[in-house]
């Protein structure tokens, strides 16, 4: 038995328990910036993925909501299926001073919602738009859970945030880790 860390290396773990290789996730490259960006606000369609990134980053000076807990989803679609309220949270994520860096998952599948890359472009240009409004800006970093097997297909989404000028990461692991380095200044 193994006992891992994250989600990450849990499928890693799988990958090689099974005799294949599992590929190299290496962490985006970032521009050089000496200021910090500010706190991180994750915007989660999933408690899982929530859990891992407030474990990452800490939750110390940081905010995390779950958009599919329960008080968001009593008699309502799941965000995964309907984005509305996580929408809504990140275009005002643009007015709070505190945001620095948004955090996101974007879940893929057959139950799922079409594209959420499209669904999330509109609130993120606002938030990033209110944020100007202030004198400041927005950093956003991504992970898609997905395949290309998916009827989104991962890279056509990852591609569609990387234009938005997302900073998109290969794990739920390595966008807290982006997102906390960003919030820091690293």
């Amino acid at each position: 038995m193994r006992v891992v860390d994250s989600l990450e290396e849990a499928a890693r773990a799988a990958v090689e328990a099974v005799g294949l290789a599992p590929p190299a996730l290496e962490p985006p490259k970032l521009e050089p910036r000496r200021q910090p960006w500010g706190p991180v606000l994750g915007l989660f369609t999933g408690g899982t993925l929530c859990d891992e990134a407030r474990r990452v980053v800490g939750a110390a000076g940081h905010g995390f909501v779950d958009f599919g807990a329960e008080e968001y989803t009593r008699g309502r679609p799941h965000p995964m299926i309907d984005p509305a309220l996580r929408s809504a949270a990140l275009t005002r994520a643009g007015d709070d001073v505190d945001v620095g860096v948004l955090l996101l998952d974007l879940v893929l599948g057959s139950c799922a919602h079409p594209d959420p890359a499209s669904a999330a472009a509109a609130a993120i240009g606002a938030a990033r738009a209110r944020a100007a409004r202030h004198g400041r800006r927005l950093a956003v970093v991504a992970h898609v859970v997905g395949t290309e097997d998916d009827p989104q297909g991962l890279a056509a989404q990852e591609n569609a945030l990387r234009e938005l000028d997302v900073i998109v990461c290969a794990s739920n692991r390595l966008a807290a880790r982006t997102a906390l380095a960003l919030a820091r200044g690293d």
